[in-house]
């Protein structure tokens, strides 16, 4: 359980981070939190570093915890109409995410230190995961019209993409990939539907 000093302090490190990446100031941080830096550093083992790994984490248990889109799917299960239940939970996901978070987690792919890279990549694979294992179950027996994790992972970069600011650099080859997979995918919502 976090002291309220900590939460304040994780607080202003998202949003600080993810405005300035890791360049954020430590002093910045503190006054933000309406602490010192002395209470700041004792709290987060005396390294900056510490702190940013601490706010990732935070952001992904709130917006990234492959449990709580679990949640979002199977609870619009009630209506049978698989492209619906699909479509809610995504928009339910995507309205969820809060902008600091999403850049935050940007900020930890761009970076230069592997870690933050293979937490940020994590969280972001086992929600890939869930919704293409959904989508695979769904298409009916014998139907390839797309990959059904290729288009999970189309899907959700769009998404996360459109909360950040500055979109991580894509090949064009991987582009063409993703659009022709949400293509199919749209395709086959649209026939289902009608």
């Amino acid at each position: 359980m976090k002291s309220e000093n900590e939460a304040k302090i994780l607080e202003a490190a998202i949003e600080l981070f993810a405005e300035s990446g890791y360049a954020a100031g430590a002093r910045d941080i503190a006054e933000k939190a309406g602490t010192t830096t002395m209470t700041m550093y004792r709290l987060f083992h005396n390294r900056k570093e510490h702190l940013f790994e601490e706010a990732l984490r935070e952001v992904i248990s709130r917006s990234f915890d492959p449990g709580k889109f679990v949640l979002f799917i199977y609870e619009d299960q009630k209506s049978k109409d698989f492209p619906v239940v699909l479509a809610s939970a995504l928009q339910r996901w995507y309205f969820s995410i809060d902008p600091n978070s999403a850049r935050l987690m940007g900020h930890a792919y761009l970076s230069g230190n592997e870690k933050w890279r293979e937490m940020a990549d994590s969280a972001m694979e086992k929600i890939v995961g869930i919704l293409a294992t959904t989508m695979g179950r769904q298409m009916p027996k014998g139907r390839k019209e797309f990959d059904p994790r290729t288009a999970a992972k189309a899907l959700i970069s769009v998404l996360f993409g459109m909360k950040m600011t500055r979109p991580r650099k894509r090949s064009p080859k991987v582009e063409k990939e993703e659009a022709k997979e949400v293509e199919a995918l749209v395709g086959y919502w649209i026939r289902e539907l009608a």
